[in-house]
Formats: structure tokens, C-alpha cells, sequence
């Protein structure tokens, strides 16, 4: 009996998976040639097996191939720019195993195709998309949820990925329908965890639907904010990045940005983020670590792209 195949539509790429993915946007005829991401489920090579076994090794990137692994979830095999191969553990959590895809992989082969990616969520503010970005908790999903909540329209969450419309202006492509936020989070928002469903089991994460706001069409990208939580401050900052500093705050935010301590950034890469930086807005946002602050947040956010 033949496998069952999926196909979606997401962050502007046709997908194939073996793997259900069920927050990609499905796209229900496509001839394989337009394929431009395949995922299969299957066993690691034998050389990654000996490196991530008997070596310790956890993961791994020479340009055209890139493999990670993750303790009691998956390991993770990108190759070539088209196919990811995924070998769950066992006694793996099938919503665990899909975060790892859906984000880290995609990234991973986006890298490889050359597509400038950002760790960041994207809403559209005065009809041009704005991407928080920042460290793992520094509450760029908080600030993306806010504004959803605030009517604003939604086109990515975790991963931005961008291209150059046919004006050379950079652009985002819509991810999926849905946001994945804490719990501290959907509480301070006034939600109730008890409405939404559970994405990521190990740490509380849930899966909150964005079908009413989420705006599947690429967006100009307007500006890109960095969240940074100080220990030093009582109130909200945002201050505008230029030079060298907007470039390399800028590159820091790139998904998967530890690839680039091997290899670096190839030219035609580099290129794309030249562009970038010399049409997008970098604004630092500082904020309290401790403390809810997400309505100063927007406040100063709107103040400066709007007024």
C-alpha cells in the first residue's frame, strides 16, 4: 500500500512531506516538478549515525548538508536545498517532532537555497509587515500576540521568510494560520489556556489559530524590531539602528545563524541582506526584564512607524 503524501503551500515554497503537517497550508494539486521541499521520515545515514552515536556529535553543517539532533525528539537531516529527512526517537511527542520542522529544518534548507530567513513574528502595521525579533523569551511572540489581539493582521510566527518583489524591495511570505505561545502569555493577555490546544507538550506551548487575521499574500516589509529585556531599565526604550550596527543586527537574527560560524555568508546571500539593510528600518526595542510591558510596547512601536 502507498504511502500517503501531503502537499502545502507555505512561506512561499510547495511542499511534499510524509509527515502530516497540519498547520502548513494544504495545496491539493501539484505536479512534483514544482516541488521545492521534500520531507521524508526515515533512518539517518550511517555516517551521521556514527557521528551522533559514538561521537557525541549533536550537529552539523558543511554548506550543502546540514543535520541536528534533538534529545528524546528527532534527529533532523537537510541535504541539498530540497530534502529533509527526519528520524523521530523513540517514545518521541509527534507535536515536539513537527516544531523541529517546522521551523529549524525549513530554515536550515531556506539556507541553503539562499533565502535570508528571520527568527521573528510578523504582523502588518500601516499596511507593511513588521517582524519582531530577539532571543528565545525575549517576547516577540508576546508582543505579535498583542497585536492580533489589537486587530492587526498576522502573516508569520517563529520564522520570517523573505524575498525581493520585482521592485528589488525585500518582502515577507506568509507562513500559516496559526501562533504558538506560553502559557504566562495567553494569561497575560487576558486568554484562557483551556480554549486552545497544547503544540508543544514539554514546555507548555499552545497552538492559538490565526484564521481571521492571518493574511496569506506577500507584504512589504517595512521595518524589522529587536526586543532586548534589560535588568538596567524601569521603562520601555526604542531607539533606530544605522550603519554597521542596523547590518549586523540585522545578521544576528538570522535563523539558524550558527551555520554561518562555519561557512559564513555566501556572496549572493550577503547580497540580499545589503538590500535589506538598505531599505528596511532596524529598530532596538529595550524593555524591563521583569514586568508585563507589552501595552508601552505597542504604544512606542505605533508611535514610531505610524505617527
Amino acid at each position: 500500500m502507498e504511502e500517503k503524501v501531503y502537499y502545502y503551500k507555505s512561506y512561499g515554497k510547495i511542499i511534499k512531506s510524509e509527515i502530516e503537517i497540519s498547520e502548513f497550508i494544504v495545496n491539493d494539486y501539484v505536479n512534483d516538478d514544482n516541488v521545492d521541499i521534500v520531507v521524508k521520515q526515515g533512518s539517518m545515514p550511517e555516517k551521521i549515525k556514527k557521528q551522533r552515536d559514538e561521537e557525541n556529535i549533536a550537529r552539523f553543517y558543511d554548506g550543502n548538508e546540514i543535520w541536528f539532533y534533538i534529545k528524546n525528539v528527532g534527529t533532523y537531516y537537510i541535504k541539498e536545498a530540497k530534502t529533509i529527512l527526519v528520524e523521530p526517537e523513540e517514545g518521541y511527542i509527534f507535536n515536539d517532532l513537527k516544531a523541529f520542522l517546522i521551523w529549524r529544518s525549513m530554515a536550515a534548507c531556506l539556507l541553503q537555497k539562499d533565502i535570508v530567513t528571520i527568527h521573528g513574528s510578523a504582523v502588518i502595521i500601516n499596511e507593511k509587515a513588521v517582524i519582531f525579533t530577539g532571543r528565545s523569551g525575549s517576547g516577540k511572540s508576546t508582543l505579535t500576540a498583542a497585536f492580533r489581539k489589537d486587530t492587526y493582521k498576522f502573516l508569520s510566527d517563529e520564522l520570517c521568510v523573505l524575498s525581493i518583489d520585482e521592485d528589488q524591495y525585500p518582502i515577507v511570505n506568509p507562513g500559516y494560520p496559526q501562533q504558538r505561545l506560553a502559557k504566562n502569555t495567553l494569561e497575560g493577555l487576558g486568554f484562557n489556556c483551556n480554549d486552545f490546544i497544547i503544540s508543544k507538550e514539554s514546555n507548555q506551548m499552545y497552538s492559538v489559530p490565526a484564521n481571521n487575521d492571518f493574511v496569506n499574500t506577500p507584504i512589504k516589509l517595512a521595518a524589522i524590531i529587536e526586543i532586548e529585556p534589560c535588568d538596567d531599565i524601569e521603562n520601555v526604550e526604542i531607539e533606530e539602528l544605522e550603519g554597521t550596527s542596523k547590518l549586523m543586527g540585522m545578521l544576528k537574527n538570522v535563523y539558524m545563524y550558527w551555520c554561518t560560524k562555519y561557512t559564513g555568508f555566501r556572496k549572493s546571500y550577503y547580497k540580499q541582506c545589503i538590500n535589506l539593510a538598505q531599505n528596511v528600518r532596524f529598530l532596538k526595542l529595550k524593555r524591563p526584564k521583569n514586568g508585563f510591558t507589552v501595552n508601552e510596547q505597542m504604544k512606542l512601536v505605533l508611535e514610531e512607524l505610524v505617527n
